[in-house]
C-alpha cells in the first residue's frame, strides 16, 4: 500500500511537470533500490518501521520511472487532460502488480515447507539481478 500511494504521488507530480529528474538517474537509482532491498531481505526478517520507510521512499523513486514511461506515451497532451491517461495508467501499473503477486504466489506455494531457503536464495538472486542492472545503467550515464 505504501509502494502504491508513494509511486501514485510521485507519478502524478512528475507528469503534471512539478518534478523533473533525468531518466538515465531514475534508472540506476531504481536498480540501486531493489539490490537495497534484496540485501536487506538478507539482513532482517521483520517489517518494522524503518522498512516501511523504506518501502515508501522506493515506491517514490520508481513512480518517477513509471513517469518517464508514461510520458513517452502522452507527449503533446494538454495538461488539462492528462487526469484521464494518469489514472488509466495508474491502474494498469496496479493490475500488472497484482498478476506478479498471484503468478508468485502460485509458483511459491507448492515450496511452502521450504519458505526460508526460498526467501534466502529469492533475495541472493534479486540483490544479484540489482547488481547487474546498478552496472548496466551506470555504463549507460
Amino acid at each position: 500500500m505504501l509502494f502504491t500511494l508513494a509511486h501514485s504521488i510521485t507519478l502524478a507530480l512528475a507528469v503534471y511537470g512539478l518534478v523533473h529528474v533525468s531518466s538515465k538517474w531514475v534508472e540506476v537509482l531504481i536498480a540501486v533500490s531493489i539490490t537495497c532491498i534484496g540485501i536487506e531481505n538478507l539482513l532482517t526478517h521483520k517489517l518494522g518501521k524503518k522498512r516501511m520507510i523504506l518501502v515508501f521512499c522506493f515506491g517514490l523513486l520508481h513512480g518517477l520511472g513509471f513517469a518517464s514511461v508514461l510520458a513517452e506515451k502522452i507527449g503533446g497532451v494538454p495538461r488539462s487532460q492528462l487526469a484521464s491517461p494518469l489514472l488509466g495508467f495508474n491502474i494498469g501499473v496496479e493490475l500488472a502488480q497484482i498478476c506478479v503477486l498471484v503468478a508468485a504466489f502460485l509458483i511459491l506455494w507448492p515450496l511452502r515447507k521450504w519458505t526460508p531457503q526460498v526467501q534466502k536464495w529469492g533475495s541472493v538472486c534479486i540483490t544479484l539481478i540489482g547488481i547487474i542492472w546498478v552496472v548496466q545503467r551506470l555504463s549507460a550515464v
